[in-house]
């Protein structure tokens, strides 16, 4: 989901090769996602829509699905700079930048989908891996796990150590 159309566009993501996470303090993942961009530098901003109630009135929200984390172009900004920023409270780098990137592909495909709700689950959660045949999501790789109403599409942020989850139905998967 894109914030204000202020995330790089999905294509951009295709065009970094090193991503790098830059952990914030509370609640400055927006202001830092512009700081970076005031720079030349690409970030991506997981997000997820939220329906609030604020002063009595129904308001749909971009809420980041990682709070406090915004990835970045770690080969169009070095790490010191990173961390002069403000915002910026720790600097994490994977040690797999393709497993990392592969990872961000797959999460915002997930996420562009239109019509699906995505929620934040604890990462120590195993799936079997699927890919899905059928539906808006056809084409994309993940976890799934079975519970009473159903099951759920898992697709993991191993760098964080978090994983997002949305309701999904079994038959619309086929194991890897």
């Amino acid at each position: 989901m894109l914030i204000e159309s202020a995330i790089s566009p999905p294509s951009e993501l295709w065009g970094v090769s090193e991503w790098a996470a830059a952990r914030t303090h509370s609640r400055c993942e927006k202001i830092l996602l512009k700081r970076f961009q005031g720079r030349g530098v690409r970030a991506y901003l997981p997000a997820a829509s939220q329906q609030r109630l604020y002063e009595g009135r129904r308001r749909t929200v971009e809420i980041p699905l990682f709070p406090g984390y915004l990835f970045y172009d770690r080969s169009a900004i070095r790490r010191l700079e990173v961390l002069s920023i403000r915002e910026v409270a720790q600097v994490l780098e994977p040690a797999n930048p393709v497993e990392l990137r592969e990872e961000l592909l797959r999460l915002e495909d997930g996420l562009s989908r239109a019509g699906r709700s995505w929620s934040e689950l604890s990462f120590t959660i195993r799936g079997a891996p699927v890919e899905v045949v059928s539906g808006p999501l056809k084409g994309l790789r993940g976890e799934f796990i079975e519970h009473k109403t159903g099951g759920s599409l898992l697709i993991r942020v191993t760098l964080l150590g978090r994983l997002v989850e949305t309701s999904l139905d079994a038959v619309f998967v086929r194991p890897l």
